[in-house]
């Protein structure tokens, strides 16, 4: 009986272990793929010495007040898009190149402890282009990234003159860099899914507002500086061809 035991078990091992040995066959890496990416951001927005003008020209004799200290505030908020790139598998390393671009509403607001304005900064979207490298291990891709950040950033001024309040932005076209990394699983020989962390520093932008329909006394220009970065958690699909 034990002997009879012993001989189905090794017949089923003998079955099963080629199938297994299939399904744990590494995963190839090398070639292009295409996919959608979404998450969530975390933004830090850093001003400069903001200075408030009387008129448009913003000549030093005619500011108004000494200049308003730098201050720092956060934002978060969703972001998605669509990705594409190819990877070269060769030996116990992964290369590859990916872009991908994405809409986002990471956005954060500062209020002044004086109530008398406040400042939001919103990124609207981002694009990057990287460089990738990882080390596979069987179907799981271990990877670091980064590369080039390019993304639109809008900044909003909010006076509050009494009840009456007066709206105005400045859209930035924001250049700099990323840098993180990620896991990736092949389920598939063509669908990975994949989960990864960027910080993104899109530099510092000049930025400056006008108040021309303000009441007294409004400010003809108003300007400052603009510092924008991002923490980005995101999972992502791929189909590789």
């Amino acid at each position: 009986m034990t002997f009879g035991r012993v001989t189905i078990l090794a017949a089923a091992i003998a079955v099963t272990l080629p199938g297994a040995a299939m399904a744990q066959s590494p995963h190839n890496w090398s070639g292009y793929y295409v996919g959608a990416v979404a998450g969530y951001g975390w933004s830090q927005s850093t001003s400069g010495p903001t200075r408030m003008y009387e008129n448009f020209d913003g000549t030093d004799e005619d500011v108004i007040n000494s200049p308003i200290p730098p201050f720092s505030f956060s934002g978060s908020g969703l972001i998605g898009g669509a990705e594409a790139g190819y990877n070269w598998q060769t030996g116990g390393l992964v290369m590859g190149v990916v872009g991908d671009i994405a809409a986002a509403n990471i956005r954060g607001t500062y209020m002044d402890d004086s109530a008398l304005f406040s400042v939001d900064s919103t990124i609207n979207w981002l694009s990057t282009a990287r460089f990738n490298i990882g080390v596979p291990m069987g179907n799981v891709l271990f990877y670091g990234t980064g590369g080039l950040a390019v993304g639109g950033v809008t900044n909003g001024l909010h006076d509050y003159y009494g009840d009456d309040v007066v709206n105005t932005s400045d859209k930035t076209t924001n250049v700099g860099w990323t840098a993180g990394g990620g896991v990736a699983a092949a389920i598939t020989n063509n669908w990975i899914i994949k989960a990864e962390f960027l910080y993104v520093d899109l530099g510092t932008k000049n930025v400056s507002f006008s108040e021309p329909d303000a009441p007294d006394p409004g400010f003809g220009l108003i300007t400052s500086s603009a510092k924008t970065t991002a923490s980005i958690l995101r999972v992502g699909i791929d189909y590789k061809f």
